[in-house]
């Protein structure tokens, strides 16, 4: 029964964490008119982001399609190729241990480095044939959903994958350039303490380059607020399971996403405090 002067409070409602199937109904004159249900629904639930590499933007053949996509969203960006990457198997399980819906944003970007997100987040110049610094790539592209879309939605965590791409890097550049595009991050939506989850990511060999790269993850663990331990993807070995020596064949995705069910435990979601939009 809506009228001009009660129509704003019937709009608005407090729901906790679930999905809802919301149902319309048109009264006149104290009798059913129009009764049915929304043709989508309404979810209440967990959000999360991407930084990373190819491994977290995800290699097409090897793609995991089949998710329960009613309450599991993964965001792509809308370029030819996106895909989900193993991303809606790691939703279906966070929505099976906490029982609500699950949005991902993959804003992995492939070919990326630690150094250049966290150059191009500040307007530095750095040399690839891929991104432009000066447009602030991949950085700006990053920036722009999270401004648009996750100020909208909210987040509980940023999930990051590199590691694989650092290897000719320096160790203390890798830690220096992650806190950088952390701290600008945190300061675009004012959430100083916004979670960031760092993947143990590296091909799990003892070489001195990827040595230096669990170096170097270690100590953001250490050296940077906030942060927290994720998936621990160096449990993905080669031979067979990174099917050109670096990115995962479809049984390694499976495993990647069991490491990610892993850390996203009761715990993290106790004590990380997830970015609430104002409004």
């Amino acid at each position: 029964d809506c009228t001009e002067n009660n129509v704003d409070d019937l709009l608005k409602y407090k729901l906790v964490g679930g999905g809802y199937y919301a149902q319309i109904q048109l009264i006149t004159d104290g009798k059913v008119v129009t009764d049915g249900l929304l043709p989508t629904t309404i979810n209440v639930g967990e959000v999360f982001a991407v930084i990373g590499h190819s491994i977290s933007e995800g290699q097409e053949p090897y793609v995991i399609t089949d998710f329960d996509k009613t309450w599991c969203q993964i965001k792509l960006w809308p370029i030819p190729g996106a895909n989900p990457s193993f991303w809606g198997r790691v939703a279906d399980y966070t929505k099976k241990k906490m029982n609500v819906p699950v949005l991902i944003y993959n804003t992995g970007q492939g070919g990326t480095t630690s150094i250049q997100w966290g150059k191009s987040a500040y307007g530095e110049q750095f040399e690839n044939k891929i991104y432009d610094w000066k447009i602030r790539y991949p950085y700006a592209r990053f920036e722009q959903s999270l401004l648009t879309d996750m100020t909208k939605t909210g987040l509980r965590a940023i999930f990051v994958i590199h590691g694989e791409n650092d290897y000719n890097d320096a160790e203390n550049d890798i830690v220096y350039y992650t806190k950088r595009y952390i701290q600008k991050t945190r300061d675009l939506i004012g959430q100083p303490n916004l979670p960031f989850m760092i993947s143990l990511s590296n091909a799990g060999q003892d070489t001195p380059d990827q040595i230096k790269v669990r170096r170097a993850q270690a100590r953001m663990l250490k050296e940077i607020d906030y942060t927290y331990e994720g998936a621990n993807l160096q449990a993905i070995k080669d031979g067979g399971m990174r099917w050109d020596g670096v990115h995962y064949n479809f049984a390694a995705l499976e495993i990647a996403a069991i490491q990610w069910k892993e850390v996203l435990t009761p715990l993290f979601f106790q004590v990380s405090k997830p970015f609430i939009p104002a409004n």
